[in-house]
């Protein structure tokens, strides 16, 4: 009987080992490129963590994130994430059916539009020479810092 538990134990110890080391290359690889940094510093994180994990799925190579804030399309419903990275801004919503991912470069953005409201949260608005991105809901410390970063 001693020996059926042994290797028991030992298989369990082997997938616990396997199982510690997929997370810590999974940790190793959102540092990389800032994801796990900018979630941690997410103020409001509920009904968002599906997209959080879909944003690397859409990062270039080398691209870094610097914040990430909760926000919703302007006239759209589904919440989503606007990501801001050391290239472009982004807004990724993932749903069960769909997916939306819209994104400018940050050199290619002419000026931002901030405006808050005491209730749902401020609303920001991107502007390029010829498109802009509109996001609503987005916590208003969020969204100053993003303006603020932006200019």
């Amino acid at each position: 009987m001693t020996a059926k538990a042994d290797k028991k134990e030992a298989k369990a110890a082997k997938k616990a080992a396997k199982k510690a080391a997929k997370a810590s290359k999974k940790r190793t690889e959102d540092h990389d490129n800032g994801v796990l940094a900018a979630k941690e510093s997410m103020r409001l994180v509920f009904g968002s963590a599906r997209d959080v994990k879909k944003i690397k799925d859409h990062l270039y190579e080398g691209e870094i994130v610097e914040g990430i804030a909760r926000a919703q399309l302007y006239g759209k419903f589904g919440i989503g994430v606007l990501v801001m990275t050391d290239q472009r801004i982004m807004f990724v919503r993932s749903g069960r059916l769909s997916q939306d991912v819209i994104d400018i470069p940050r050199d290619r953005i002419s000026s931002v539009h901030y405006r808050g409201a005491m209730i749902l949260g401020a609303t920001l608005e991107f502007h390029t020479s010829n498109t802009s991105l509109k996001v609503q809901g987005v916590l208003k410390p969020d969204a100053q810092l993003i303006k603020q970063r932006l200019g």
